[in-house]
């Protein structure tokens, strides 16, 4: 076994989102919210154009709600789903909001609502739902789905992106990034893929599947197609390193493993990819 692995054989780790939060970390968390709340705005703006109330769902929104509330006020209705969803933490999330509230310096009525009330449920739609599993969420809910470096921490990767295909208008965006990273050790970003599957699984499952789930990109833009998108951008934009690959590929080679034994040096390469997908009108 891996020496970094060692320290989760005793226990079972709690999943990120359930961490105690420093208010040490606020003012770190507060521009990195700042800058998320831009960029989903930006990309609602143009996936969902001419809609003023565009329906967005985000998968696995992190720690804290702040940039889909933000998101909120400017008129979408916003869902959030995560089998993990964050608790709200007393001694951190009423002063992460209203150091927020400062930072976006701009009135945001939905923002302000979850300050007074101590609930983000007042201003988003909380769902406590795997990807894999939104029963809670009738079809064609929603115009735009987002995810940001979650897709790779679903185990069942075929069964979530048909989940978020029954969720989609026919027409609508999905837009997700992905990392095929293994998350243990970002020198070393394919070692997972050197595991035997038995061992793979049990530590997936015991570490809530944080370092990844070895999907490449080659397979998951053939299960977007095999759901029925359309897919209209996936242009990798992180690929590993050539001396890592040339020290990596003949320990892959050797073990001849069949899924993988097709793939190109190249696509094996790719460490990171936007997939911006369009439903289709046909049913799944």
């Amino acid at each position: 076994m891996d020496v970094r692995d060692i320290v989760f054989r005793w226990r079972r780790p709690k999943p990120n989102n359930e961490r105690r939060r420093s208010t040490k970390d606020i003012d770190a968390d507060v521009d990195r919210t700042v800058d998320m709340a831009h960029a989903i705005i930006a990309m609602v703006a143009t996936y969902a154009a001419g809609n003023p109330q565009p329906r967005v769902l985000e998968i696995g929104p992190g720690s804290d709600f702040g940039a889909q509330i933000i998101l909120a006020g400017t008129g979408a209705i916003v869902t959030v789903a995560d089998r993990f969803l964050a608790p709200w933490q007393p001694g951190y999330h009423p002063a992460f909001y209203r150091r927020l509230l400062s930072k976006w310096g701009a009135p945001c009525p939905p923002l302000e609502a979850v300050i007074a009330a101590n609930d983000p449920r007042c201003a988003i739609t909380l769902v406590a739902e795997p990807a894999e599993d939104l029963r809670s969420i009738a079809d064609c809910s929603f115009d735009v789905v987002l995810s940001t470096a979650v897709l790779e921490h679903v185990f069942d990767l075929p069964a979530a992106i048909q989940e978020l295909a029954r969720v989609t208008v026919p027409g609508g965006v999905n837009s997700h990034q992905v990392d095929f990273r293994d998350h243990r050790d970002f020198a070393r970003p394919l070692e997972f893929l050197l595991m035997a599957d038995k061992e793979f699984i049990r530590l997936f499952d015991r570490r809530h599947g944080d370092f990844g789930n070895r999907w490449r990109h080659c397979e998951v833009a053939a299960l977007l197609r095999a759901s029925e998108f359309s897919i209209e951008d996936m242009a990798p934009n992180l690929v590993a390193e050539p001396e890592y690959m040339a020290s990596f590929l003949p320990k892959l080679r050797a073990l001849r493993q069949s899924r993988l034994a097709i793939m190109t040096d190249a696509e094996l390469a790719i460490l990171g990819a936007r997939f911006v997908a369009v439903r289709e009108s046909g049913g799944i």
